[in-house]
Parts: C-alpha cells; structure tokens; sequence
C-alpha cells in the first residue's frame, strides 16, 4: 500500500497498516484485490452486456465473498 496512493481506499489501508506498524503490532495484512459485492455496482451493465468490464483488460480477477471472510474480532 502507498501513501500516495491516488485511490482514496489505498491512502486509507496503507494509513492504518503505518498506524499498526507505529504500534509495534506483529499482524499479517491479507489484502484481497476484489471483493464480488463491489459488483453490486455494475450490476445493470452486467445484466445488459453479459460482461464484466474492467479495468485490467481481459485479465482475470481474483474475487474474494465477503460475506464469507472470517474477519478478525478486536480482543477484551
């Protein structure tokens, strides 16, 4: 991740990862480059086309369910 990130999700992830580093935690990150809900949002376009566009060309996207990721729970 970059701070100068020009995607605002991109300054927001590589911020907390220096907030965690600052803190002196040992994490391991897993950064999933797709979530498939983020395709509720070209969802009519899909529907029209039969296509999923984007903007890697014909290469293929890994796509991870997030509703299905075991998201961590902040310790008491």
């Amino acid at each position: 991740m970059r701070l100068d990130s020009y995607v605002d999700s991109g300054r927001w992830h590589a911020e907390a990862e220096r907030d965690i580093h600052d803190l002196g935690l040992i994490v391991t990150a897993l950064q999933p480059p797709f979530f498939m809900q983020n395709l509720a949002f070209s969802l009519n376009r899909v529907r029209e086309t039969g296509v999923v566009e984007s903007g890697v060309g014909d290469a293929a996207i890994a796509m991870v369910d997030g509703t299905s990721a075991k998201w961590p729970r902040p310790c008491s």
